[in-house]
């Protein structure tokens, strides 16, 4: 079972903005929050993925979405 491919939108939507503009502490969420799309590119996802690959022994991996 491979993982579907996750694409986030780029820009803050208005209730992120908000939660952003309040936020005085968590400055590592904001900049996750901006730069989710350049860390979650497609090669990397695929890299990920390659850990869902189906094996001989153990049990059938699970994505964590489901």
């Amino acid at each position: 079972m491979r993982p579907l491919s996750w694409h986030p939108p780029v820009e803050p939507s208005s209730l992120e903005q908000n939660i952003i503009l309040h936020i005085k502490r968590a400055k590592l969420f904001i900049f996750l929050r901006h730069h989710r799309h350049e860390l979650f590119d497609d090669a990397f996802q695929e890299e990920l993925a390659t850990f869902y690959a189906p094996r001989l022994r153990g049990q059938s991996p699970i994505p964590p979405r489901n």
